[in-house]
Protein backbone atom coordinates (compact mmCIF):
# COMPACT_ATOMS: atom_id res chain seq x y z
CA UNK A 1 0.00 0.00 0.00
CA UNK A 2 0.62 3.57 -0.44
CA UNK A 3 0.91 6.76 1.05
CA UNK A 4 -0.17 8.22 -1.92
CA UNK A 5 -3.01 10.71 -1.81
CA UNK A 6 -5.97 8.85 -3.43
CA UNK A 7 -6.61 11.11 -7.04
CA UNK A 8 -9.71 13.34 -7.62
CA UNK A 9 -10.86 10.86 -10.02
CA UNK A 10 -10.59 8.37 -7.67
CA UNK A 11 -13.18 10.09 -4.95
CA UNK A 12 -15.32 11.58 -7.33
CA UNK A 13 -15.76 7.35 -8.53
CA UNK A 14 -16.06 6.41 -5.26
CA UNK A 15 -19.51 8.31 -5.35
CA UNK A 16 -20.82 6.36 -7.94
CA UNK A 17 -22.77 3.74 -6.08
CA UNK A 18 -24.51 6.70 -3.65
CA UNK A 19 -25.26 8.67 -6.39
CA UNK A 20 -26.59 6.19 -8.63
CA UNK A 21 -28.60 4.75 -5.63
CA UNK A 22 -30.09 8.08 -5.02
CA UNK A 23 -31.44 8.89 -8.70
CA UNK A 24 -32.69 5.37 -9.42
CA UNK A 25 -35.87 5.29 -7.77
CA UNK A 26 -36.72 8.74 -9.39
CA UNK A 27 -36.69 6.85 -12.85
CA UNK A 28 -33.32 7.98 -13.68
CA UNK A 29 -30.09 6.41 -15.02
CA UNK A 30 -26.60 8.30 -14.39
CA UNK A 31 -23.29 8.31 -16.09
CA UNK A 32 -20.13 9.84 -15.84
CA UNK A 33 -18.52 12.33 -18.16
CA UNK A 34 -15.43 14.18 -18.66
CA UNK A 35 -12.19 14.05 -17.20
CA UNK A 36 -12.95 13.90 -13.27
CA UNK A 37 -10.25 16.35 -12.38
CA UNK A 38 -11.88 19.82 -11.55
CA UNK A 39 -15.63 18.88 -11.05
CA UNK A 40 -17.83 15.97 -11.36
CA UNK A 41 -19.34 16.18 -14.69
CA UNK A 42 -22.67 13.66 -14.51
CA UNK A 43 -25.27 13.01 -16.84
CA UNK A 44 -29.12 11.99 -15.74
CA UNK A 45 -30.98 10.51 -17.87
CA UNK A 46 -34.66 9.48 -17.83
CA UNK A 47 -34.92 5.71 -17.74
CA UNK A 48 -38.19 5.21 -16.84
CA UNK A 49 -41.73 5.97 -18.07
CA UNK A 50 -42.62 7.44 -14.79
CA UNK A 51 -39.60 9.29 -14.29
CA UNK A 52 -39.83 12.52 -12.11
CA UNK A 53 -39.00 16.12 -12.33
CA UNK A 54 -35.74 16.99 -13.03
CA UNK A 55 -35.56 19.58 -10.22
CA UNK A 56 -36.43 16.09 -8.04
CA UNK A 57 -32.65 14.50 -9.51
CA UNK A 58 -30.96 17.55 -8.47
CA UNK A 59 -32.19 17.52 -5.26
CA UNK A 60 -31.61 14.05 -4.35
CA UNK A 61 -28.41 14.52 -5.59
CA UNK A 62 -28.01 17.38 -3.49
CA UNK A 63 -28.72 15.51 -0.35
CA UNK A 64 -26.74 12.63 -1.03
CA UNK A 65 -23.59 14.42 -0.87
CA UNK A 66 -24.58 16.92 1.80
CA UNK A 67 -24.34 19.70 -0.71
CA UNK A 68 -25.86 23.06 -1.78
CA UNK A 69 -26.61 24.99 -5.23
CA UNK A 70 -24.54 27.81 -5.61
CA UNK A 71 -26.92 29.78 -8.72
CA UNK A 72 -29.84 27.76 -8.09
CA UNK A 73 -31.90 31.38 -9.15
CA UNK A 74 -30.22 30.87 -12.54
CA UNK A 75 -30.64 27.24 -12.92
CA UNK A 76 -31.13 25.34 -14.92
CA UNK A 77 -29.07 26.47 -17.97
CA UNK A 78 -30.25 24.84 -21.04
CA UNK A 79 -28.11 23.54 -23.53
CA UNK A 80 -28.57 22.19 -26.94
CA UNK A 81 -31.13 19.77 -27.00
CA UNK A 82 -32.34 20.58 -24.15
CA UNK A 83 -30.08 19.49 -21.51
CA UNK A 84 -30.68 20.49 -18.40
CA UNK A 85 -27.33 21.86 -16.60
CA UNK A 86 -26.96 22.46 -12.79
CA UNK A 87 -24.28 22.46 -10.25
CA UNK A 88 -24.09 21.17 -7.03
CA UNK A 89 -21.19 22.08 -4.42
CA UNK A 90 -20.14 20.00 -1.51
CA UNK A 91 -20.30 21.57 1.23
CA UNK A 92 -17.33 20.12 3.32
CA UNK A 93 -14.24 18.89 1.76
CA UNK A 94 -11.58 19.03 4.63
CA UNK A 95 -10.19 16.14 5.76
CA UNK A 96 -11.21 14.28 2.46
CA UNK A 97 -9.16 13.70 -1.22
CA UNK A 98 -11.80 15.58 -3.25
CA UNK A 99 -9.88 18.63 -4.94
CA UNK A 100 -9.95 21.71 -2.70
CA UNK A 101 -11.48 24.92 -3.97
CA UNK A 102 -15.42 24.35 -3.93
CA UNK A 103 -15.16 21.05 -5.80
CA UNK A 104 -18.61 20.66 -7.21
CA UNK A 105 -21.02 18.35 -9.72
CA UNK A 106 -21.40 19.63 -12.81
CA UNK A 107 -24.97 17.85 -13.54
CA UNK A 108 -26.78 17.73 -16.30
CA UNK A 109 -30.36 16.34 -16.54
CA UNK A 110 -31.54 15.19 -20.06
CA UNK A 111 -35.03 16.02 -20.62
CA UNK A 112 -38.35 13.67 -20.54
CA UNK A 113 -39.98 12.79 -23.50
CA UNK A 114 -43.95 11.78 -23.14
Amino acid sequence: MTDKPIRPAASYALLMPELTAAVKPLGYALTLHGSLCRDLDLVAVPWAEDAAEPQAVVDAITAAIGGWQLHKEHEPAIKPHGRMVYSVHFRNVTGTSLPQGHPYIDLSVMPRAF
